[in-house]
């Protein structure tokens, strides 16, 4: 529903901006030896870095080579979640999209839930101890560690002191380790990571940037979950991803109404509109429920034409003359700046097709 924009605005830019991702993650990968071995037996032409950077559409495009499932076993060992390579480095790439200021405002997928990154602090070690996210305290400490004080936290509040009981070895580094950490700030990601092309069937391409989408949680894990886009060439203009983006283009918000008046809500629904009729729109849009999901916001359509019957554009004229400003900057007070910027706000595209409609602008 969104496009994707990332740090960059040239070449340049962009080459500098993806050479920092693969050196960000290329540490992290311990078997980088056996997977380039294997890209240049797929293709010669290909490596590890290009199969971590590579657009969207070149992804799709080596997907579809002969062998590419050979690569699949390099970037995990079993079925389970937590023998993905992403899994290991999902931490690492989030925190790197939001230190690049990726303007990651609301739900590319929807539109409609927001899933900015927030900065936390915690007041003390017992509520850092008690409170701290696991995936936190395994950047600190061991992932034994983690799992004993998670299981503890079970039975009850646990205090800076108790540490000492439950590791009777290795309590007073551990407390040391969590001491030193706890009066940081820490990013908290309010996004997950979509895999565009799914790792299941495609793990080697399951830490390729733009084959990552941040979502919300309902898109993710509720609605998609194990679905699958259709892939072929009409793909590329969907995801958010592609720098060949053009959804919002293929579609358009529209009010229908059920009588010659509005007096209540009931009186209105919104219709989303395919208006390319690739059948690749119908299924993101059936994939994500956003027909009957916006409807069910259609309470903000109602809102802008009780506030569009009160504020004609002779009354708007009247007040910008009054106050000494522009029309334009009354009406984004009177109706909202999402309806004329484009700034990842949520509903900004429904906002701003309903506003055209209503003559707003």
């Amino acid at each position: 529903m969104r496009k994707i924009n990332y740090p960059y605005k040239t070449d340049i830019e962009k080459e500098i901006f993806l050479n920092e991702y693969f050196d960000k993650i290329f540490p992290e990968i311990s078997n980088h030896v056996e997977m380039c071995e294997e890209i240049e037996k797929i293709d010669v032409t290909w490596n590890l870095k290009k199969l971590l950077t590579a657009d969207f559409c070149q992804l799709v495009d080596f997907a579809k080579k002969n062998n590419v499932s050979n690569l699949n076993s390099l970037f995990r060992t079993g079925v389970e979640e937590k023998d993905y390579i992403y899994s290991k480095l999902q931490r690492v790439i989030a925190d790197f999209l939001i230190e690049k200021n990726v303007n990651i405002k609301s739900c590319f997928y929807c539109n409609i839930e927001y899933v900015n990154d927030f900065k936390d602090k915690y007041s003390s070690i017992d509520e850092f101890i008690n409170y701290a996210p696991n995936k936190l305290l395994n950047s600190i400490i061991s992932v034994y560690a983690t799992d004993r004080i998670s299981n503890k936290r079970k039975s009850g509040f646990i205090f800076e002191k108790d540490l000492i009981d439950l590791f009777p070895n290795k309590g007073t580094k551990i407390t040391q380790k969590l001491n030193d950490s706890y009066k940081d700030e820490f990013n908290n990601e309010h996004f997950t990571l979509d895999h565009v092309l799914p790792k299941n069937s495609n793990a080697f391409l399951s830490i390729s940037i733009f084959n990552l989408v941040p979502c919300c949680y309902s898109c993710n894990s509720k609605f998609k979950l194990t679905k699958e886009f259709s892939i072929n060439n009409n793909l590329k203009s969907i995801v958010p991803s592609s720098k060949d983006y053009l959804f919002d283009n293929l579609i358009k918000f529209k009010l229908k109404y059920k009588g010659t008046r509005v007096e209540n809500v009931k009186d209105i629904d919104v219709r989303l509109l395919n208006l390319s009729k690739i059948e690749n729109v119908d299924e993101f849009i059936a994939i994500f429920r956003l027909q009957s999901r916006y409807n069910y916001h259609k309470n903000i359509s109602y809102d802008m034409i009780q506030k569009r019957k009160i504020y004609s554009d002779s009354q708007i004229e009247e007040i910008a003359i009054l106050l000494k400003r522009d029309e334009q900057s009354v009406k984004k007070d009177l109706f909202g700046k999402e309806c004329f910027e484009s700034s990842n706000e949520p509903f900004e595209k429904y906002k701003q097709d309903i506003a055209e409609q209503l003559g707003i602008i």
